[in-house]
């Protein structure tokens, strides 16, 4: 029996995966790969531009794609040289792959053939026709590749791009020469020549590891200016200082998310509060930091780079209060911050309070920009979730709702909602 492409990529990476994985096939083509990762017990779909004959594959170009959910494993085969904007195909794929998820690329290294390989090549794959071509009659092979792909990305260009929001985990080296010339029946010879060292392997499959979203970004914009949100506390932590401090204990410990550069955590410090600032950004953490050493809060106020996607190192029951502002709107999906509010919960003491903002619906940027699925847009490079009531809501399993109140902040200004929610005890 004759080798498939998909068999190929089946029999290299199927060892890697564990049963039951949530998969995309970005570019599914025929669905042939779709069609055999379902028989696999996988939980699979594909997308493509053209019209794929399995039902599994929806008709959908890649930066139109924005599901509900993100996916154990992305999958991206000969799909990618085509993009005309590298970097923003990254991150959509970045967005669409889970933090512990994994990204697999195969492509057709062209740029890498050398001159004995493609000798090689046309003297073992080449099926000669002694009339020649006919008018209608496309060239196979290394001349097929470069008529057909006058405008084909290099795989070291993509690599490059890849490499600003993936790790990569493992490089598979497989044939490829004969999908090219059309000589499938081949593939173990051209195998056994990568084996003898006679050609290089020119098929190329590429696990990568995704890197946390915010890596670098917010650096980047604290670097330009550490106390962009200025220093003065902002209206919700002013709210959220009147409940904080009718909690039943002195000096209570708090729990900050997404402290920045620590307008809120300083405020919270000269109430009283014992606070654990969590912010992604190191560069917010060092200026949150000096500032605390110049009000003479640094002993009240304890900093840790976090990636709050992942669980929170902490014990059960370590706050007596959370407080984030406008950390929840981020680029989050709603699973993301179904798992973020159980963490929360996690480490709240029994009715501990728990106090976010978020940008609602009625904010006047909602819906303005690249929308990728659920309420979520994209404007100017970042991200914003948008909150309804019901969202509220749905994160509020575990949690008595105390009061949400609306209020405008900024210029703009944004819309926001403050919601108030106290742990219940069971």
């Amino acid at each position: 029996m004759t080798l498939t492409r998909a068999d190929i990529f089946v029999e290299e990476i199927l060892p890697t995966l564990r049963m039951g994985l949530s998969i995309l096939d970005v570019g599914c083509g025929d669905g042939a790969l779709v069609l055999r990762l379902k028989e696999l017990g996988h939980d699979i779909l594909g997308i493509d531009e053209k019209e794929s004959p399995h039902r599994l594959c929806e008709i959908s170009a890649l930066e139109n794609y924005a599901p509900a959910r993100q996916f154990d494993i992305v999958i991206a085969r000969l799909s990618l040289h085509h993009t005309k904007h590298a970097p923003r195909t990254f991150e959509h794929l970045r967005r669409l792959t889970k933090s512990n998820g994994y990204l697999i690329v195969e492509e057709f290294a062209g740029d890498e053939i050398d001159e004995k390989t493609a000798s090689w090549a046309d003297a073992h794959l080449l099926s000669p026709s002694p009339a020649g071509l006919s008018p209608d009659e496309k060239p196979k092979g290394l001349i097929g590749w470069k008529l057909d792909h006058p405008d084909s990305r290099d795989f070291s260009d993509l690599m490059h791009n890849a490499s600003a929001l993936f790790d990569v985990e493992k490089i598979i080296r497989v044939p490829y020469l004969v999908w090219l010339y059309e000589r499938p029946e081949l593939f173990e010879f051209e195998r056994q020549a990568i084996h003898d060292g006679k050609i290089i392997a020119s098929g190329i499959i590429v696990v990568f590891r995704p890197r946390a979203l915010f890596d670098n970004r917010w650096d980047e914009v604290f670097s330009a200016n550490a106390n962009r949100f200025g220093l003065e506390p902002s209206f919700s932590a002013k709210l959220a200082g009147d409940y904080f401090g009718k909690l039943p204990v002195a000096q209570p410990h708090l729990l900050d998310l997404g402290a920045g550069s620590g307008r809120d955590a300083l405020y919270f410090a000269k109430l009283g509060l014992n606070v654990v600032a969590l912010d992604f950004s190191q560069v917010a953490l060092d200026a949150l930091g000096e500032n605390a050493r110049e009000s003479d809060e640094l002993t009240a106020i304890t900093t840790l780079r976090h990636n709050v996607r992942e669980p929170l190192p902490f014990p059960d029951a370590s706050f007596d209060a959370c407080y984030s502002h406008m950390l929840f709107c981020m680029d989050f999906t709603f699973d993301e911050l179904q798992t973020l509010a159980r963490e929360v919960r996690r480490v709240l003491k029994p009715e501990g309070l728990h106090i976010y903002t978020a940008r609602t619906t009625s904010d006047p940027d909602f819906g303005i920009g690249i929308h990728h699925g659920e309420q979520r847009y994209e404007d100017d490079g970042f991200t914003v979730h948008f909150f309804d009531r019901n969202m509220v809501e749905r994160l509020a399993i575990g949690f008595e709702v105390l009061v949400i109140v609306e209020f405008d902040e900024g210029t703009l200004p944004r819309h926001l909602f403050m919601v108030t929610l106290k742990k219940l005890l069971s």
